[in-house]
């Protein structure tokens, strides 16, 4: 897969996981927790009430964050100089590492499968990313000295 294409398909799934974590939070917490959830009154203090809209409010800021990381990665896909495509490449699979090592933990601590599917994308994130970091090989252009990638 060329490292264009691969960010492409990168961002378009980080973008649609915030998205939808951002329009649907209270389905998408009741997905990932396995919970059953009832938003809370507008104005309610109590303890509970409290935790969930924490909660709510942190899973939005997480998806709002998710939506930003999607557009950016999709403009690194327009980057042309092979050496600079694999740093990114490293970066982004040293990062789903990290994402896949905290959905692992808690997939075991919560047995839950839905952090079993989270497990599975950021492992695969994770090898594609590696992947096309050392695959990344510098081609002379045709027009002139410069370089790209293959």
């Amino acid at each position: 897969m060329a490292y264009k294409t691969a960010l492409r398909l990168t961002s378009a799934i980080i973008v649609l996981l915030g998205a939808f974590a951002l329009i649907f939070n209270t389905k998408a917490y009741q997905l990932l927790a396995g919970i059953n959830i009832v938003s809370p009154a507008p104005g309610a203090t109590d303890d509970g009430s409290i935790s969930v809209w924490a909660t709510l409010s942190l899973l939005r800021l997480a998806s709002s964050f998710l939506l930003c990381l999607g557009v950016v990665v999709w403009y690194l896909g327009d980057i042309e100089r092979a050496d600079i495509q694999r740093r990114i490449c490293r970066a982004l699979s040293i990062g789903f590492a990290v994402i896949f090592l905290v959905a692992f933990v808690q997939g075991i601590a919560l047995s839950l499968t839905t952090e079993w599917f989270l497990v599975g994308l950021a492992l695969i994130a994770t090898a594609a990313h590696y992947r096309l970091s050392i695959e990344a090989k510098t081609v002379p252009n045709q027009a002139g000295g410069k370089t790209t990638s293959a």
